[in-house]
């Protein structure tokens, strides 16, 4: 029963933080929203992104069933894994390396990329200087004699 009280305490402590950094008042929801909206073009790059997905959505649950079903405290639900599984997660956002940091400086990244590339291809590309026609009919000539 100790561990349901201290996974709900860090629970909470990691949905304020979400309600913060989303501007919203829905924490976890919010980011767990924001993670499945993210293009699998993104997410695909990102290290064990679909194991934290599902964590996410699992202690949402496991919250909500602590919090809403009656008896659900008296049992031990949470494990100290779970626990320091949620502090971690907190951790993470703070020193902005969680999924939703990392697609970002992804995006950016790509960004620039993209940027560069169209900066080098729409600045126009210097000519080279062509002889005149002439001029260059009368050095092949020249050219064809000083070498017989």
């Amino acid at each position: 029963m100790m561990n349901n009280v201290e996974f709900l305490e860090e629970y909470k402590r990691l949905d304020v933080l979400c309600k913060d950094m989303f501007s919203s008042s829905e924490g976890v929801s919010a980011y767990i929203r924001t993670v499945e909206m993210t293009p699998y073009a993104y997410n695909r790059q990102v290290f064990d992104w679909e194991n934290t997905y599902r964590r996410l959505k699992h202690f949402r649950w496991l919250r909500n069933h602590l919090v809403h079903d009656v008896g659900a405290m008296d049992e031990e639900e949470c494990s100290e894994a779970d626990i320091e599984w949620i502090r971690d997660f907190y951790q993470q956002i703070i020193n902005v390396s969680d999924l939703l940091a990392i697609v970002n400086k992804l995006k950016q990244t790509a960004q620039k990329e993209f940027y560069r590339s169209e900066k080098s291809t729409s600045q126009p590309q210097p000519q080279k200087m062509r002889k005149p026609f002439f001029s260059a009919i009368v050095e092949k000539i020249k050219n064809f004699f000083h070498n017989i």
